[in-house]
């Protein structure tokens, strides 16, 4: 790896990603109180406890991964091309096919995943839809804009960049980015990782953890791979438009949310 002059912390498009990941997660905030006091989810929180921990994850973690990613990837070649070209003034190349393509990609396998679950249960799950009083509109477009824009600030862009950055510097291309090989095996590595933690909560038997199988844990290995691939070749706006469609595909095919 060659040596490479450190360019200046940009500032504005840290406050930039993390104010909309803020914004993204804080309708968390009324989704945890109402799905626990309706009994759709496991544990109770109050208003003031959710509250709390959602805030307090946005001021912690999504700083740390935020200044983490953009000072890894400044050096990976990593970032948010379409937000850094905005804040910039300058026009953002390919801004809506970037996007399209990466909602396309995504909600096709958010579709692939509604099929895998549905056979797993053996119709036992049942399909929703927007109007449905047991899933509301507006729960399914919070969780899917938190997933979509608040994991893809901690997985692609904090944690994805560290590993290039890893990895590159255990297998030095004496180039001066890195090298396919390095890509792909953080991008693996990143995917792994994202998969594991969307595994069902130890114990769990019934409910969303028994659609948590081999299979469907491989469509969750596939969408941490297009999410990864897709920051890599598209940026992290076209990967937070996959999220977002791979989840609001897959909270609408079936009623639980995986």
């Amino acid at each position: 790896m060659t040596a490479t002059t450190r360019t200046p912390f940009n500032w504005r498009l840290f406050l930039t990603l993390w104010l909309a990941g803020t914004i993204a997660v804080l309708p968390l905030i009324p989704v945890t109180v109402v799905l626990g006091e309706s009994g759709v989810a496991a544990h109770r929180l109050s208003w003031q406890t959710a509250t709390v921990t959602v805030l307090l994850a946005a001021i912690v973690i999504f700083s740390a991964a935020i200044y983490v990613g953009l000072r890894s990837g400044a050096r990976v070649g990593l970032g948010a091309p379409l937000t850094e070209a905005w804040l910039a003034g300058k026009p953002a190349v390919d801004a809506a096919a970037r996007l399209v393509r990466g909602a396309g990609a995504g909600g096709a396998l958010g579709l692939v995943g509604v099929i895998v679950a549905m056979a797993i249960a053996g119709g036992t799950v049942s399909p929703a839809m927007p109007g449905d009083d047991v899933v509301p509109l507006w729960v399914g477009v919070a969780q899917a804009t938190s997933a979509g824009v608040g994991e893809e600030l901690l997985f692609r862009l904090g944690l994805m960049s560290l590993m290039v950055a890893f990895v590159w510097r255990v297998l030095p291309s004496g180039d001066e980015s890195p090298s396919d090989t390095v890509m792909w095996i953080a991008l693996a590595l990143t995917a792994a990782l994202f998969t594991m933690v969307h595994g069902a909560p130890a114990g769990e038997a019934g409910g969303a953890g028994q659609l948590v199988t081999e299979p469907m844990q491989l469509v969750r290995l596939l969408g941490g791979g297009l999410f990864g691939w897709l920051f890599w070749k598209q940026g992290l706006e076209a990967a937070m438009a996959a999220h977002f469609a791979y989840d609001m595909v897959l909270f609408y095919g079936i009623i639980a949310v995986l």
